[in-house]
């Protein structure tokens, strides 16, 4: 699916595309979809002002679970597994991951800018770190990271602030 404005997707397999399932600009909200084995980025929402997961797999794409450039990202309840590089790269102003499942990617989540955070979600089995974060912050709360091949959450400036709280973090480095 590719689309320019406003789109809602709602109970649907994308499933098997030589690219990206999705492609979006504007605003996107996908609930209770299968976004799966595709050539590239499960959803690549670049310059999005919102882009809204709910209760959703993203499994076994070839690069990212999510990729998003834009204001606002939120991931609600979700599974985002086995993809062939991040689960999610944000370069958002904003991501907020809660009540999701983020396993056996290469690195969970990535953090490139802005403010995130993650909240009662399973961060586990990542080949790299568990988080990674460039510049903004990070908060954590109520999750567990878990089995990271390299650091549960890897900071990579002196201007990114993490807070962590009420959390497992077992088998790896912070």
């Amino acid at each position: 699916v590719r689309h320019f404005g406003s789109a809602m997707i709602t109970d649907s397999d994308l499933l098997n595309n030589g690219g990206d399932g999705i492609e979006a600009q504007g605003n996107a909200s996908v609930d209770g979809s299968n976004i799966s084995n595709n050539g590239d980025d499960g959803i690549n929402s670049f310059t999005v002002q919102n882009l809204e997961v709910t209760d959703s797999e993203l499994l076994n794409n070839a690069n990212d679970g999510i990729f998003a450039d834009g204001d606002s990202v939120s991931v609600d309840e979700s599974n985002i597994s086995n993809n062939g590089d991040d689960g999610i790269e944000a370069l958002a102003q904003t991501l907020e991951v809660t009540d999701s499942d983020l396993l056996n990617n290469q690195i969970n989540v990535v953090v490139s800018s802005g403010n995130a955070s993650v909240t009662d979600s399973t961060l586990e089995a990542s080949s790299n770190d568990g988080v990674r974060v460039s510049s903004g912050s990070l908060s954590v709360s109520g999750s567990e990271i878990l089995d990271s091949g390299n650091n549960a959450v890897d900071v990579s400036s002196n201007n990114v602030n993490v807070s962590v709280s009420d959390s497992e973090i077992n088998n790896t480095n912070l």
